[in-house]
């Protein structure tokens, strides 16, 4: 009976020893898979905040430059329009510096007012003319200066026409 008794005694030690050693695993496998579960959320983490970074200075960088080109494609339409209600009220000067102003903003945002702005230039020009009213040597000369670093100048036949009634002045 002692043999029995220490074989109980060796297994139930025995298997105090392995729960308690299966115990410390499973403690030991559950901070570890902890641990590993903390660094991948954090290095995950990382990697999404320096995406989000790069998103918003992106995002950040195209709105900026859509909002430049939508108020360059404002001052155009506002321009042009002072330049038509200037024309009309015979105030030629202030109709050829709106022009030029349209022409201006049409570089840097829609440049389908480039064209506006020389039909409004020559517009100016023709009244001008017609009504015999001469232009400062200033605005005609601002005016030359524009349509002759016109890039397309001689692909552009509203800036060809520009070009002609000055050169006729």
């Amino acid at each position: 009976t002692a043999s029995l008794g220490l074989a109980v005694y060796s297994w139930w030690n025995a298997s105090h020893a392995y729960q308690r050693d299966l115990g410390s695993l499973k403690d030991e496998s559950k901070r570890l898979a902890d641990e590993a579960q903390r660094n991948a959320v954090e290095s995950v983490s990382q990697v999404l905040d320096r995406i989000e970074a790069r998103l918003r200075q992106s995002i950040g960088e195209s709105l900026g430059r859509d909002l430049m080109r939508f108020q360059a494609e404002a001052v155009s339409l506002v321009t042009i329009r002072e330049s038509h209600l200037r024309l009309l009220a015979r105030d030629y000067e202030g109709a050829l510096r709106a022009a030029r102003e349209c022409y201006s903003s049409a570089q840097s945002g829609n440049t389908n007012y480039i064209a506006h702005a020389f039909d409004a230039m020559a517009d100016t020009l023709r009244a001008a003319a017609k009504e015999g009213v001469s232009l400062s040597n200033q605005s005609i000369a601002d005016v030359r200066t524009l349509v002759l670093n016109y890039p397309q100048l001689h692909q552009d036949g509203r800036a060809i026409t520009v070009k002609e009634l000055i050169d006729g002045m």
